[in-house]
């Protein structure tokens, strides 16, 4: 096998473009002058191969250096003529298909049926008035903000997730912060998201609705840190400045399982406190240290260092019931916020949703993203971890699955495409709309590389399809298992095939509609059901 060319991606100061370099000439819209012009601006650089590169960037490139041993800080280069370009850039799709190549088991992939299947298991009952919900909790707290001097500033913290209603939930938990004399202001709490920047997690903020006009209060975004000191087993701990500053924060988030660990707290107010409060520093100890200890016992360690440090007002916790609708607000004091933090982790296992099925040959998935999990595909829904190896025997109680084939990039997510890496196979759109900037800096964050590696992908649903379907051996139809769903949040309607279908009949929590074929575009795209 050949040696990989490899190339270090560099953005520029003043552009998104890429330019490529180390080793390998970058042909695209820039000339050598402005390459050398802005090479002392390089910012960011990672390390990638060549083929993916070109597949990204669609930039056709000259490699310079025969010898990987051989090639050395940025090799002379040169654009390559506008006719070479035109020869040499073919859509993906003339390259994919052709004899032997596409189309194999296309009648295989005409032949499919799937069942839409919706569940019937009544929700817990959702907040109609958020702002009462969230009023009426903290109103059980009151000594603790009666002890918040007039005018003294609070950090609200409001993480990176899809949280249902948060700009609400936020407004409401400042207006109340307000009334008791406060001068509560907002603080992104989401680690290395938001490519790691100021301006970054602000628009995450802003793309739920939480901006200053709305919530009534600053929004103060920095990634600057203190050093908290470390905790008993040497794991260093870190707060945003503006909170560390304010001396008095409100821990707010949603508790939910996390998905990489089991443990008696998960991902709830403890973690936004440990980790989204801790911005890039406070995410890399976590994760590093958690590599070593394990999830469970650092989440623990550093959340109650956190609190133990007295910077913690309260925390106002929010549970989602399994159509992700607010069912639940509650508050504590700092010294009750762990057991809320558990409390409420209890009762958000008993609504977490999953698929039904103990097994799976394929799952069709038509998004992932940073709003639906932290890892773009909620591990707990698809069975596999983001850390293998932490978990050589499996996941407990996880489904099975095959194979699973990923379709599109939310728009939330700002190119981080986390999660990519935990498919088999997914659509070329996902791979245009990467940003690896900002996905290998939440990869080096989280210490973990499997989740931002780039499988396999395809300039069309069928095409993809097509290929799995003869990596599977090309099972019968009516003995493939498969199903398909919107994202790793929305698991209670979902379409399967026969004989999914067949496990759920007799259930009565499910409704089983007539199986119905796959439909695509011209494109060969699924289209939208």
């Amino acid at each position: 096998m050949r040696d990989h060319q490899q190339a270090t991606l560099i953005r520029d100061s003043n552009s998104d473009e890429p330019v490529l370099i180390d080793g390998v000439v970058g042909v695209g819209s820039r000339d050598a002058e402005v390459v050398a012009k802005h090479s002392r601006g390089l910012i960011e650089g990672d390390l990638v191969l060549v083929e993916i590169l070109s597949r990204l960037a669609r930039i056709p490139l000259e490699l310079h250096a025969s010898s990987v041993a051989s090639r050395a800080r940025l090799r002379e280069w040169k654009p390559a003529s506008s006719a070479g370009r035109r020869s040499r850039a073919r859509r993906p799709r003339d390259r994919l298909t052709g004899p032997g190549r596409g189309g194999q088991n296309r009648g295989m992939v005409e032949s499919l049926r799937f069942h839409p299947i919706r569940s019937l298991r009544a929700p817990a009952p959702p907040i109609n008035d958020v702002g009462a919900a969230v009023g009426a909790a903290l109103a059980a707290i009151r000594p603790a903000l009666a002890d918040v001097p007039p005018g003294a500033p609070v950090a609200v913290t409001c993480g990176s997730r899809g949280i249902d209603r948060i700009a609400e939930v936020v407004r409401a938990a400042c207006a109340v912060l307000r009334e008791a004399g406060a001068r509560p202001f907002v603080v992104p709490a989401m680690g290395s998201h938001g490519g790691a920047t100021p301006g970054g997690q602000r628009r995450v903020l802003a793309d739920y609705g939480v901006i200053e006009e709305f919530v009534g209060a600053p929004i103060v975004s920095s990634m600057e840190t203190v050093s908290l000191g470390r905790t008993p087993e040497g794991i260093e701990v870190f707060m945003d400045r503006a909170a560390a500053e304010a001396g008095r924060v409100l821990a707010l988030n949603r508790v939910k399982p996390h998905t990489d660990f089991d443990g008696e707290v998960e991902s709830g107010l403890l973690k936004i406190l440990a980790v989204g409060l801790g911005k890039v520093e406070g995410a890399m100890s976590f994760h590093r240290s958690s590599l070593r200890l394990g999830f469970d016992k650092v989440v623990l360690a550093m959340g109650r260092h956190v609190l133990a440090g007295g910077k913690v007002l309260a925390g106002l916790g929010l549970v989602e019931n399994e159509r992700h609708l607010l069912c639940e607000v509650a508050a504590a004091p700092a010294g009750q916020v762990e057991a809320l933090d558990r409390r409420l982790l209890v009762r958000a296992r008993q609504l977490y949703p999953k698929l039904p099925f103990a097994s799976l040959d394929l799952l069709i998935v038509d998004e992932i993203g940073k709003n639906i999990s932290g890892s773009g595909l909620d591990t707990k829904v698809i069975g596999r971890p983001v850390h293998p190896d932490r978990a050589p025997g499996g996941m407990r109680d996880a489904i099975r699955i095959r194979r699973i084939y990923i379709r599109d990039l939310t728009p939330e997510s700002e190119g981080n495409a986390i999660g990519m890496g935990l498919a088999d196979v997914m659509h070329e759109r996902i791979a245009r709309k990467a940003d690896l900037g900002a996905m290998y800096t939440n990869s080096r964050a989280a210490y973990g590389y499997a989740a931002a590696r780039m499988p396999m992908h395809f300039p069309s649903d069928r095409e993809g399809l097509e290929f799995l379907l003869g990596n599977l051996g090309e099972p019968p139809p009516e003995r493939l298992r498969a199903a398909w769903i919107r994202n790793t949040l929305s698991v209670g309607d979902f379409l399967a095939t026969p004989a999914c279908a067949a496990d759920l009949a007799g259930i009565t929590e499910y409704e089983i509609g007539p199986a119905v074929p796959l439909e695509f575009d011209g494109a060969g795209d699924l289209r939208a059901r």
